[in-house]
C-alpha cells in the first residue's frame, strides 16, 4: 500500500491514503511487532486537503495478503480497492507498422 490507493475498511470508512506510517509494539512477552498507520482523506478531498480531514487507521497489520488489526480481538479488516499506478511502470503505447 502507498500514498494514492484507495481503502475501504469492514465498518465502512475509507479513502484515499496520504501516508502510511511504521510503529512497533514491545508485547509482554518480550516480542516486538510490527504494525502500521494508514492516514487516509475522503475521495472529494484527495486533490486539496487540510489536516482536519485527515484520518487514521491505526495497529494495521499485513496477514498474508490482508491487512488486519494487531490485536486478534478486534476482527476489522481495511480493503484496497484501487491501486495507485507506479511511476516505475512504463505507460503502455500502440505502435502501429504499416
Amino acid at each position: 500500500m502507498r500514498p494514492g490507493d484507495t481503502v475501504s475498511t469492514s465498518y465502512s470508512t475509507g479513502g484515499v491514503v496520504t501516508e502510511v506510517k511504521d510503529y512497533f509494539y514491545a508485547a509482554p512477552t518480550g516480542e516486538t511487532l510490527f504494525h502500521f498507520a494508514i492516514v487516509y482523506v475522503p475521495p472529494e478531498r484527495a486533490a486539496k486537503y487540510r489536516d482536519t480531514d485527515r484520518h487514521w487507521i491505526n495497529e494495521c497489520v499485513a496477514v498474508g495478503d490482508r491487512i488486519l488489526m494487531l490485536f486478534e480481538a478486534n476482527e476489522d479488516e481495511v480493503f484496497v480497492v484501487d491501486r495507485v499506478r507506479s511511476v516505475e511502470t512504463p505507460p503502455l503505447r500502440t505502435i502501429l507498422i504499416g
